[in-house]
């Protein structure tokens, strides 16, 4: 399968450069009537790239080698993803901690966390298959593009061009836009050139998902003026609203891994709850898309997941701002004062936990639910900014699945976890609820936060250590 696959995508790729780097030459020859003005250079002796196909040789070189590494990964990594998570998972399962069903849905909805069709680059950044593949072809298409309008300017003696500018541009390319910059480098020098492309692509010129062009500048003829405004107000409305397309790309990218939790998901509830999120995610994607004018692309969010009939006959679960379960409806007395209540109205229900591993902080623990307060999301927000809605979904399995509990407050655990399939440590304390304390009272996250190692370490150094999951 992986060899027609090679096949079939590498005649796609070949047919896909090719047509990206004509447009790139023709993108150059109607620059010609605009500018009305001859090649600037055309006597000087320049060795020009070879034409057409060879041009496209080393192009075609290295996404050649991108994509069969990305198959080579597809056998290597399900195999290692596989043995990883598996061997996670399966040692509770032989000693009675989980039972089997409990093991395979752990292991599933890792899977389908990982996507297990993902790796990690050379620069320490995870992909997944599609979304690798995907910047691949599109930085191919755009260097082959450039390839075409740079081979014809050469052959008709144009050494200058000038880069074009474009509302919400990215920080890293917002400095080089209007800028005339030296194909060659030969006219580098020139009064009114900016530099070198080279040099520019090395610093984050046209990087993938980069929109910027350029086009033939022509001294005294070409008008360097910005199409948009580049004042610092300007620019900060550009940033604004890269960030707000950067934001549309997380979303899309959360709608994809619940949509992945659902169709792994070995339960009717779990599907309730993967569907919970997914629904979640694409409120907000309507939300941004719309009160920041961006078009939503749904090819970007996957497939279509359906509900299992069992699944279909469960109510749908209502997921907060936040991500997590609503609960509305703790159980309170009638005759608890209306104050009361109104301080358990909308606590978020996490999970439940096991009271045998955390009966190292107290023996009395009163319940294995565990909830989180509008007022503790608050605070986790005002403390750690974007932590929690980036990595809430990581709460649940540092609640249920602790690396190490460590001595903190009387009935309180310090908690640490590591991900090492996500390269993300993280630190939680918890209120561990007891029999003396109010009946409304339940286990309360208290705060939650990404770490790092040497962090990680020093709680370990300084704090005694209560409790530490086998290896």
């Amino acid at each position: 399968m992986l060899t027609e696959l090679e096949a079939a995508s590498r005649e796609m790729r070949t047919a896909m450069l090719e047509s990206a780097y004509q447009m790139g030459s023709e993108s150059f020859n109607e620059e010609l009537p605009k500018q009305g003005a001859d090649g600037l250079f055309s006597s000087l002796d320049i060795n020009l790239a070879p034409e057409g196909a060879q041009a496209l040789a080393p192009l075609m070189d290295e996404i050649d080698g991108r994509f069969s590494e990305l198959h080579r990964r597809i056998l290597r990594e399900s195999e290692d993803e596989y043995r990883k998570i598996i061997a996670d998972v399966l040692p509770n399962a032989a000693l009675g901690v989980d039972s089997v069903r409990e093991a395979t849905r752990a292991a599933l909805n890792a899977f389908a966390d990982k996507g297990i069709a993902g790796f990690t680059d050379r620069a320490g950044r995870f992909w997944g298959m599609a979304e690798y593949a995907e910047m691949a072809v599109r930085t191919g298409l755009k260097l082959a593009h450039i390839a075409g309008f740079t081979q014809n300017a050469l052959a008709k003696g144009y050494d200058l061009v000038i880069i074009s500018d474009h509302a919400d541009t990215c920080p890293i390319c917002s400095k080089w836009e209007r800028k005339v910059l030296s194909l060659t480098g030969m006219q580098a020098d020139d009064p009114e050139c900016d530099g070198w492309l080279a040099d520019a692509q090395r610093e984050g010129l046209f990087h993938p998902n980069c929109q910027h062009d350029m086009a033939v500048y022509v001294p005294g003829q070409t008008d360097r003026r910005a199409g948009h405004d580049i004042s610092a107000e300007g620019r900060r409305k550009d940033e604004q609203g890269y960030n707000n397309r950067q934001k549309q790309r997380y979303y899309e990218r959360m709608v994809r891994r619940w949509k992945r939790r659902q169709a792994a998901a070995l339960t009717p509830e779990d599907e309730r709850e993967a569907r919970g999120h997914v629904a979640q995610w694409q409120k907000k994607l309507r939300t941004l898309t719309t009160e920041a004018h961006l078009r939503r692309k749904y090819e970007r969010e996957g497939g279509r997941v359906t509900l299992s009939d069992e699944a279909k006959r469960l109510k749908p679960l209502q997921i907060g701002e936040s991500g997590s379960i609503i609960k509305r409806t703790l159980e309170v007395e009638e005759t608890a004062p209306s104050s009361t209540k109104e301080s358990v109205a909308d606590v978020h229900f996490l999970c439940k936990i096991d009271k045998d591993i955390y009966s190292c902080v107290t023996q009395d623990i009163a319940t294995d639910e565990v909830v989180l307060t509008n007022e503790r999301i608050q605070h986790i927000k005002d403390r750690h900014p974007e932590d929690y809605e980036r990595y809430f979904i990581y709460i649940k399995r540092i609640l249920q699945e602790p690396d190490y509990i460590l001595e903190d407050a009387p009935n309180t655990a310090l908690i640490l976890k590591e991900f090492k399939e996500d390269d993300r440590m993280f630190r939680l304390v918890l209120r561990l609820k007891t029999s003396s304390d109010p009946h409304q009272f339940m286990n309360s996250v208290l705060t939650f936060m990404k770490t790092n190692p040497k962090k990680w370490q020093q709680n370990i150094r300084n704090k005694k250590i209560l409790y530490k999951r086998d290896e």
